[in-house]
């Protein structure tokens, strides 16, 4: 998944018309993908610290509200891939 970000970003510069065109929609469709990745990630550590159901809702509203706040979780869906933030792959203990 993070191939295909980065070569949709470098297809952005090529100047060709129609790949320019096929690499935004390739990004759109990414950038969902990592923001839904990074709210599960964001909904795990709300339930980790058991936070209230009231401000988990207002965290939410801020999230999908201010910019900068989502753009934060779709950063944090795309760094999963790497630092694997709610260890889901643990290593087996022998």
């Amino acid at each position: 998944m993070v191939w295909a970000l980065i070569s949709a970003g470098i297809v952005l510069f090529s100047g060709v018309e129609l790949l320019v065109l096929s690499a935004v929609n390739l990004l759109l469709v990414l950038l969902v993908v990592y923001f839904f990745q990074g709210m599960a990630i964001v909904s795990y550590f709300f339930n980790k610290r058991h936070l209230p159901g009231g401000l988990k809702g207002l965290a939410y509203i801020f999230i999908f509200l201010m910019w900068y706040l989502g753009a934060l979780v779709v950063a944090l869906g795309l760094f999963d891939l790497w630092f694997d933030f709610r260890k889901l792959n643990r290593p087996e203990e022998a």
